[in-house]
């Protein structure tokens, strides 16, 4: 049948997409992405022949559900996110679908962040934020991409975050330093 990509899908960077959850619909489009990979951040459970093409293929898939940023007590977990962005660049996980319910705010927050650590400027950053979130974007999700520290990644898993010259995200290790807090 027709291919129809997940609601909101996108190329990141070499080796990752997001989108919105993925339905039976979206197989044949998936199928053809190769992946290695899903990482979700959204409660709930894949329907059953999406459930079968991840046991065919033997994708990896990590769940590391985020509540959406709502005012005025519930946030996103900052270490949810976090163990979300160092599984989303491991190439080992690559190609790697992140997605959420959406593709909007959770998946959002969490591309924003690779941004920044591919030295996007904030405004950049934004923008592309506010293409994929539409009505639903949040000035709490903003304030979270600009001001969460990425510096605290564990240093096993990211090193130096570098880009190659074809925009991919590298892992350049490094000596462990002191962390001055």
């Amino acid at each position: 049948g027709m291919q129809q990509p997940p609601m909101n899908f996108a190329l990141v960077c070499p080796g990752v997409y997001r989108s919105g959850f993925p339905g039976r619909h979206n197989l044949s489009f998936l199928k053809s992405l190769g992946l290695r990979s899903l990482v979700s951040l959204a409660h709930g459970e894949y329907p059953s022949e999406v459930r079968d093409w991840i046991d065919e293929e033997g994708i990896n898939t990590l769940g590391l559900s985020m509540p959406s940023n709502r005012e005025p007590f519930v946030t996103m977990q900052t270490e949810t996110l976090l163990a979300a962005l160092t599984a989303v660049l491991d190439p080992e996980n690559h190609p790697v679908l992140v997605h959420c319910l959406r593709g909007q705010q959770q998946t959002g927050v969490l591309v924003g962040c690779i941004r920044k650590l591919q030295r996007w400027s904030l405004a950049a950053t934004l923008d592309e934020y506010g293409r994929h979130a539409g009505l639903a974007a949040s000035l709490l999700d903003q304030q979270m991409i600009e001001l969460v520290d990425l510096h605290v990644l564990p240093k096993d898993a990211h090193g130096e975050l570098s880009l190659d010259d074809d925009g991919s995200v590298s892992q350049v290790t490094h000596p462990a330093r002191a962390v001055s807090r």
